[in-house]
């Protein structure tokens, strides 16, 4: 009984790392809608002021001199391409 007893222990144990685990990591891989609100909605309410199919990423890196620079350091290299993805699908259901 006390095999037993321990066998759960290790299990419940195991189970709680894992749930620990991935909730850290869900809370790394904000998604693209997150991101945007978090860094471009003050300024851009509902993607406004951004037209056409040209580079979000380049546009956020050499912006135009009314906006600041999110330069690699502000807005990771992935998580600029989660942004760009998540603008380019709001344009699209505008069409």
């Amino acid at each position: 009984m006390k095999l037993h007893n321990y066998t759960f222990a290790v299990l419940v144990m195991l189970l709680c790392v894992l749930c620990f685990a991935f909730a850290g990591q869900a809370e790394e891989q904000q998604t693209g809608e997150a991101l945007f609100k978090a860094k471009c909605a003050a300024c851009h309410p509902k993607a406004e002021k951004i037209t056409g199919k040209r580079s979000i990423i380049r546009i956020m890196r050499n912006p135009p001199p009314y906006m600041p620079v999110f330069d690699d350091e502000r807005i990771p290299e992935k998580d600029a391409r989660e942004i760009e993805d998540y603008i380019f699908r709001l344009l699209k259901k505008e069409v």
